[in-house]
């Protein structure tokens, strides 16, 4: 049975390289879609200023990897982009979580 291909979906493919322009577009076009359009948003925790930091990393590391040469480092560096950015909006391990808390105090005498 052939698959079915409704309108709204994108067409890509990583071996061919073909679609990856429009995902960029469509990806942009929703973030832009949830942010304000008069102002950047504000971080006012160091803690997200630093997830949004290592986020940005990643992604520039996962932007040098061409697709078809190294899939699974490209993957890895998007990993680490979610993860940061999953430690802002709430979707993070709760170890993780209280690891980072207990971190910040001094617990003993």
């Amino acid at each position: 049975m052939p698959s079915r291909v409704l309108p709204e979906w994108l067409m890509i493919s990583v071996h061919k390289g073909s679609g990856l322009q429009a995902l960029d577009e469509n990806i942009s076009a929703l973030i832009a879609d949830v942010l304000p359009k008069d102002e950047a948003p504000l971080l006012t925790r160091q803690r997200h200023l630093s997830q949004v930091k290592i986020a940005a990393e990643a992604l520039r590391d996962a932007a040098s990897h061409h697709p078809n040469d190294a899939p699974e480092l490209m993957a890895e560096d998007l990993r680490r982009a979610a993860t940061a950015l999953g430690r802002i909006s709430g979707h993070v391990d709760v170890e993780d979580l209280l690891d980072h808390i207990f971190s910040r105090f001094c617990i003993g005498k």
